[in-house]
């Protein structure tokens, strides 16, 4: 956690800022630092939680999702796709059989 710690007229002063806004004035630097680990010790103690929120990132392709649905030659491009990968694979057995039978 990052504190912001300063010299004041009378010592030291010390801030956490958000999320807990938490701050200790003292005499020294170190007694300073005390008093605010204690405040934010005091105030994790009585139930405040500190958690990292992650937000996923939509897929960069997510909003062309679906956009050849519609198109009339999407079903030709999907069957032609569906043969060459069978193709592709039945050439890949051939190669495979020759590769084992030599």
């Amino acid at each position: 956690m990052l504190a912001r710690i300063e010299k004041t007229a009378t010592g030291y002063s010390a801030t956490t800022g958000k999320p807990l806004n938490s701050e200790a004035e003292g005499n020294t630097r170190d007694e300073t630092l005390n008093r605010l680990r204690h405040v934010v010790a005091a105030r994790l103690s009585e139930g405040v939680e500190l958690v990292e929120l992650t937000i996923p990132a939509p897929h960069p392709l997510a909003e062309f999702a679906g956009d050849m649905k519609n198109d009339p030659l999407y079903d030709e491009w999907v069957a032609e796709m569906k043969a060459y990968r069978q193709e592709r694979e039945q050439d890949a057995k051939i190669a495979l059989c020759r590769w084992v039978t030599d």
